[in-house]
């Protein structure tokens, strides 16, 4: 186990046990009852204290039209809830999904940028070094050469050096051990970005998670045996769909990400074989002469 995975799990297992100590709050809390309106009195009934109630006055203009407002709910009925915004309703489904999934993105940003930022070819292939062994190579200045390589620490310098340490027993075995001096350095380019591979791995399992939860919680109300309202099922299985959905938010960009870098990942260890072999040739036929 690397120190980058082993950072990695104690992490999300930090995460987890201290967004696991919070208690989930209520989506929504339960509807106020309706104010029940006073029917108004009906025509031909007695006004108070006898007196005779006046006659309505004749309209000259017909009254203005009342803006259309939102349709009131009958007396008895629940109140219509106010649409909110989609990342608020993520928000109130699971605080402590939604927490534990943002921690999670931004770890993975985190991870990719850096990566990328590591895959350059001119960290590996720097152009200094390339530049000052070719002025030596033209030179035939290969002792130089040769101290230019060992001083360097550059990938594409410990991988030629491999095969002229081997260069006396025959090129084929000097191309051999640079071959194995590569594979070995793109071992390590790969547990590198292998942490992006455990984030798209881990995100649906988690996101599995809320969903069972969500229907746990949701059969666990229906078998009370009372009447149940839809708004407060509608919250249980909100949870489970949500927890699915930040899971593959996560999990789809990861692992888009993963497999572009494990594919630049090739692209340039093939760059650097090539060239360190094309320089090893040249050692190869100054040493024949």
């Amino acid at each position: 186990v690397t120190d980058r995975s082993r950072w990695f799990g104690q992490l999300l297992f930090g995460a987890w046990f201290c967004l696991s100590l919070v208690a989930e709050p209520s989506i929504s809390q339960e509807p106020a009852a309706p104010a029940v309106e006073t029917p108004a009195a009906t025509e031909g009934s007695a006004p108070p204290n006898g007196e005779n109630a006046p006659a309505p006055a004749e309209a000259s203009e017909p009254p203005p039209s009342a803006p259309a407002s939102t349709p009131t709910p009958a007396p008895g009925e629940d109140p219509l809830p106010e649409q909110g915004s989609f990342l608020k309703y993520c928000w109130d489904a699971s605080p402590t999904f939604f927490i534990l999934m943002a921690i999670i993105s931004v770890l993975m940003v985190y991870l990719a940028v850096t990566n990328l930022l590591r895959l350059q070819l001119f960290r590996l292939i720097p152009a200094d070094f390339v530049r000052g062994l070719d002025d030596l190579l033209t030179e035939r200045k290969f002792k130089e050469a040769y101290e230019l390589v060992k001083k360097e620490e550059s990938p594409i310098s410990r991988i030629l050096l491999s095969g002229l340490d081997r260069l006396n027993q025959g090129y084929d075995r000097s191309v051999e051990a640079m071959l194995g001096t590569a594979d070995e350095h793109r071992m390590k380019l790969d547990q590198s970005v292998s942490s992006v591979n455990v984030i798209a791995a881990v995100s649906p399992m988690l996101g599995l998670l809320g969903t069972v939860l969500g229907m746990i919680f949701a059969f666990q109300k229906i078998g009370l045996g009372t009447q149940i309202k839809p708004a407060l099922l509608a919250q249980d299985i909100g949870l489970a769909l949500v927890s699915t959905l930040e899971g593959l938010v996560i999990a789809i960009p990861a692992i888009v990400i993963y497999s572009y870098l494990r594919n630049r990942i090739a692209w340039l260890m093939g760059i650097v074989e090539s060239t360190a072999e094309s320089y090893l040739s040249r050692f190869a036929a100054a040493v024949k002469k």
